[in-house]
């Protein structure tokens, strides 16, 4: 909670859709977002009724579930009443599909607006999107220029959108997914004679990540069979994996077992040696990459899989490999298995880019710096 002397006591985040509990990456980096400024300020937050209670955030249940929220003009005045009842002077929603609702709502209140892009969507070609980028790319030159401020999940995507866009540098702040550490993990504790684990994990109700599956399987797993000379299993899990991938092993050496849905993936990303990111498609920042190094595992992905995160920050837990070179991609993961590099520490200066701390400070300061 903020300090008396705090300028910001308190901010709105306006998230349209669910999120609580968060069972896909975006959810995940609004979630987190969320928990990280309520320790610094009071935050009441505008979306729909969560399955499950947060005691640190003030959750009012303005929306319902389905897409047409997102034109529901009727919205406006219960969002009024609310950021005239809190007395908001900031408002941050989160990504610019529910920006004009937002924008209307905080204009006619004095509140000002900021909009939080995860990802550039326009740019994203995965189903029926590449037929509305035209439109999609008019929602976000609108948002981003009518914000107060407008936040970009990565450097690249900030980047990009300010050059593409015409954006000024003073509207543009870097707010990356946070990257939590987590402690007391040895890599090869307990694993003597334990076959050596790969994992790939995602909501594969998206389609980048259904079929970057498919390729792990068609592609990736043919490849690394001919080369495979030790004991090796691959977990697959998270949401909507389809019924008709079932467990089974391929040769004597590799296993590949389906888990569903995991609720807490923590350990699964803990004791793993490597995280396989086969996704070559799309156009957002992979969040499942920032956990999985945050967890000290390391990661091999495709180059296209790792927009937007700086490999320099951690060379060696970072490892890519050229788009569609699955053989390129075999070889790295028996690369990294036969240098016994897998327990190397994800470096500080990964989580000095990543760390909660710094990620709401820089928050906190772009909006009381002009905010008076």
């Amino acid at each position: 909670m903020a300090s008396e002397n705090s300028c910001l006591q308190k901010i709105g985040l306006i998230v349209p859709g669910a999120f609580i509990p968060p069972t896909d990456g975006g959810q995940r980096v609004c979630f987190d977002l969320c928990l990280a400024l309520a320790k610094r300020i009071r935050v009441i937050c505008f979306s729909v009724h969560p399955q499950e209670s947060l005691p640190e955030l003030d959750l009012v249940p303005l929306f319902y579930r389905s897409r047409l929220k997102y034109i529901d003009i009727s919205l406006i005045w219960p969002l009024v009443r609310q950021i005239r009842k809190h007395k908001l002077r900031f408002c941050i929603v989160n990504q610019p599909f529910f920006f004009f609702i937002a924008f209307l709502a905080s204009k006619i209140c004095g509140c000002k607006l900021i909009t939080y892009a995860h990802n550039l969507e326009f740019r994203r070609t995965d189903g029926a999107r590449l037929y509305f980028r035209p439109l999609i790319f008019l929602l976000e030159l609108t948002a981003f220029h009518f914000s107060h401020k407008a936040f970009f999940i990565s450097r690249q995507e900030l980047n990009e959108a300010r050059r593409v866009f015409r954006l000024p540098d003073s509207k543009c702040i870097l707010v990356p997914h946070i990257a939590h550490k987590t402690h007391g993990v040895i890599k090869n504790e307990g694993r003597v004679g334990q076959p050596f684990t790969i994992i790939f994990f995602g909501n594969f109700s998206y389609p980048p990540n259904l079929n970057a599956l498919i390729n792990l399987l068609e592609r990736f797993v043919p490849a690394f069979t001919r080369l495979l000379t030790f004991d090796c299993r691959i977990l697959i899990f998270g949401k909507s994996i389809p019924e008709t991938f079932k467990n089974g092993a391929v040769g004597k050496n590799l296993s590949i077992e389906f888990l569903g849905y995991v609720e807490n993936p923590l350990d699964q990303l803990r004791y793993a040696d490597v995280m396989i990111n086969p996704v070559d498609e799309g156009g957002g920042v992979q969040t499942k990459i920032i956990e999985t190094l945050a967890a000290g595992t390391t990661v091999v992905s495709a180059r296209s899989g790792a927009r937007g995160i700086d490999q320099e920050l951690a060379p060696e837990k970072l490892l890519l490999v050229e788009d569609g070179d699955w053989a390129g991609f075999a070889k790295k993961v028996c690369d990294l298995h036969a240098s016994g590099k897998t327990n190397l520490p994800t470096p500080v200066t990964f989580f000095s880019e990543y760390a909660e701390r710094t990620i709401t400070d820089r928050i906190v300061s772009s909006l009381t710096s002009d905010g008076r």
